[in-house]
């Protein structure tokens, strides 16, 4: 009997999925660090066919130490720590586990945006220091909220704000066509294709977009100036998509109503500059990176990550969620 195919897992991601990952029978799976180095010396002696990957970046090694039609499997949706013209130019296969996650990182942005409304957090560790007080929060029901990116996470968190909690969701999207579809089925009110206009209503601002070269500090210095001063700002997509530094300024000097951020430049989170460190801030809300981590969601990734491979061993890749496929 022919041994199992060894499938390297990041220690981490394996962690997240152990129940599910321990359950699989057609593979040989073995630990590894996440760091390129540690995981292109397992690549190499273990003559694994795939790997199981999370958000840190791999920028040389790994790609020359898989075997050729060798798989990288994201668990997660973003794929920006993979270098794709070296999955090319390797004759790699990258997937990732869509749609499983979309709910789970749209209701994390809702929370954060709620304790930036409501400052529960800030509230709770008065109480336990024996303070008793307390200032007006703002009610979510009626606000108008912008989502930039209408994905699958996107039109997810319209549909919870608009159905769930009555606020008025406007979107930024390039194609207006599709515009009734939205409203009707996700309670997209009213989309724009120009992130000023958008900017002038939105009392609270999420972003969901991509990251990649287009879309690299899409939060600028000029955007900024553009939201209302009272507005808030809730990143759970990806860290680049915002200028940290031009980020802690307005906020800094009140102009801005506040920020939440799950996602970083740096992660962990190191500040973009020593004297603008976000958690010096009263006015910002911050979690390390747990937009899809929760015990139901890193099942379904781990069940996703799972199928991609023995579909992969299968040949079956048309019943893969394929990102790059150079095998055919």
């Amino acid at each position: 009997m022919s041994e199992k195919p060894v499938v390297l897992i990041s220690e981490s991601i394996y962690d997240k999925g152990k129940s599910i990952f321990d359950s699989a029978d057609r593979i040989q799976i073995k630990r590894v660090p996440p760091d390129e180095k540690s995981l292109s010396s397992k690549l190499k002696s273990t003559q694994a066919v795939a790997a199981v990957l999370g958000v840190e970046k791999y920028i040389d090694t790994l790609y020359q130490s898989m075997p050729n039609n060798g798989l990288i499997a994201r668990f997660g949706v973003g794929y920006d720590g993979i270098d794709l013209h070296q999955i090319k130019s390797n004759n790699l296969v990258l997937t990732n586990t869509p749609e499983v996650l979309d709910t789970t990182v749209a209701e994390l942005t809702v929370f954060m945006a709620a304790e930036l409304l409501r400052k529960s957090g800030k509230y709770t560790a008065r109480m336990k220091s024996g303070i008793w007080n307390s200032t007006p929060g703002m009610d979510l029901s009626g606000k108008t909220w912008g989502i930039i990116g209408l994905g699958n996470i996107g039109l997810q968190l319209s549909k919870i704000l608009h159905f769930g909690f009555g606020v008025r969701v406007i979107g930024l999207k390039r194609d207006l066509s599709n515009a009734e579809e939205l409203k009707e089925t996700y309670g997209t009110s009213q989309i724009f294709s120009d992130f000023d206009e958008l900017a002038k209503q939105a009392d609270i601002l999420s972003l969901h977009l991509p990251a990649n070269q287009h879309t690299h500090h899409f939060i600028n210095n000029e955007k900024l100036a553009k939201m209302k001063t009272d507005s808030f700002l809730v990143n759970t997509g990806r860290g680049s998509l915002v200028d940290e530094i031009a980020l802690y300024n307005v906020l800094h000097q009140g102009k801005l109503g506040g920020a939440a951020l799950d996602v970083y430049e740096n992660e962990p989170y190191i500040p973009m500059h020593p004297e603008k460190d976000f958690r010096n801030l009263d006015n910002v809300v911050l979690t390390p990176h747990i937009g899809s981590y929760t015990h139901e969601c890193t099942d379904r990734m781990a069940k996703r990550v799972l199928q991609n491979i023995y579909c992969f061993l299968d040949g079956k890749y048309e019943e893969m969620d394929l990102v790059v496929n150079n095998s055919i």
